[in-house]
């Protein structure tokens, strides 16, 4: 069987505004027999696949908006607990440090003081009735 793609913001992504990075480029890959893995990151494309192949997508998302170390820490909390960020991402990626198990969202909470230290010692604003 012959597979083929057309992928969306690869050759023009999206841009972050008012300080919001941009996202990753799109690509397309193909897991051959469920072991190796060929990264396909052209616009357009195809493949042949072989019993077992697995073909898959990733989209670039939007850009984003705003200086994200200025984000609500509670939110990005929020999204850790939601699957949508990891615990290194939340902290790379918005300079916010959070403890606990990943497997447990109930046991996660913002520690404060490596927050502010992500953050360069800007203040913080954290609602205690939202950081768990």
């Amino acid at each position: 069987m012959k597979v083929f793609w057309a992928l969306e913001g690869v050759l023009n992504p999206p841009r972050g505004v008012r300080g919001g990075g941009s996202p990753r480029t799109g690509s397309a890959y193909l897991v051959r027999g469920g072991k190796s893995i060929e990264e396909h990151p052209e616009a357009v494309g195809g493949v042949d696949l072989q019993p077992g192949d697995r073909v898959g997508s990733r989209s670039p998302g939007g850009g984003g908006y705003g200086d994200p170390f200025e984000r609500e820490p509670e939110r990005v909390l929020h999204d850790v607990c939601e699957g949508y960020l990891s615990l290194t991402r939340a902290a790379e990626v918005y300079g916010v440090a959070i403890e606990g198990d990943p497997e447990r969202f109930e046991t996660l909470r913002i520690d404060p003081d490596a927050t502010r230290a992500l953050r360069g010692a800007r203040p913080l604003s954290i609602d205690p009735q939202r950081a768990r």
